[in-house]
């Protein structure tokens, strides 16, 4: 679809890769990095609507991707097992703690794109 949000997926397990990108395709298209090397390239040479990244990766830390992409006007999701040695201050909201159930990472990707749903009375 013409209409789909392009969604970069960083993280450095092929495996959780795999499984998200499998998860969000009906709905959104996709493009995957394993590094803050290959992502921060990728951001340059792409438009994404969304950055979802983990916060500990083999090159670095997913933070200085989400960074890059506020520079970009890229609204990100950092994904995290490691909540406590994630600074509050380096994020414009909180991380999306490892594990999750796919319906929360979903819903945060519905906040991060287009603010949150009212709720139905």
């Amino acid at each position: 679809m013409a209409d789909q949000k392009h969604v970069l997926i960083v993280d450095d397990d092929p495996l959780i890769l795999d499984i998200l990108k499998l998860m969000l395709e009906p709905a959104y298209r996709t493009s995957r990095a394993i590094s803050v090397t290959e992502a921060a390239a990728s951001l340059d040479q792409t438009h994404f609507d969304l950055l979802l990244t983990d916060y500990l990766l083999a090159d670095g830390r997913g933070t200085t991707l989400l960074a890059q992409a506020k520079q970009l006007g890229v609204p990100a999701i950092l994904m995290t097992g490691y909540p406590n040695e994630v600074g509050a201050e380096q994020l414009d909201r909180k991380p999306l703690i490892k594990p999750f159930v796919m319906t929360a990472l979903l819903a945060e990707i519905q906040t991060a794109l287009v603010g949150p749903t009212a709720p139905f009375f």
